[in-house]
């Protein structure tokens, strides 16, 4: 018996760029298993400095029922030196 491979689908929606980070990425990639039409859509970040990370993804069946889902929450805030935490900050001011 021979196999036969089948190809899986890929899609992918909403391609942004920005003047000052240039390409910024896609908004979602979907992929659908070509044997069972079980499709993962995948959505990305696309705002400085979180670009290209996950944000939402969710396993679906053809007939849409949801298998999985899961959003990832990035922090609001990125470490600067302006945003050190206070207890740094103190160890940071004694420093030599």
């Amino acid at each position: 018996m021979a196999w036969a491979a089948v190809p899986d689908d890929y899609t992918y929606t909403g391609l942004r760029a920005n003047a000052f980070h240039g390409d910024e990425g896609f908004y979602s990639m979907t992929v659908t298993d070509g044997r069972t039409s079980i499709s993962t859509v995948t959505q990305f970040n696309q705002g400085y400095p979180f670009i290209g990370t996950p944000s939402y993804s969710a396993t679906t069946l053809s007939n849409g029922t949801v298998l999985t889902s899961n959003v990832t929450r990035m922090p609001t805030k990125a470490h600067t030196p302006t945003s050190i935490p206070p207890m740094r900050a103190r160890a940071w001011a004694n420093h030599p």
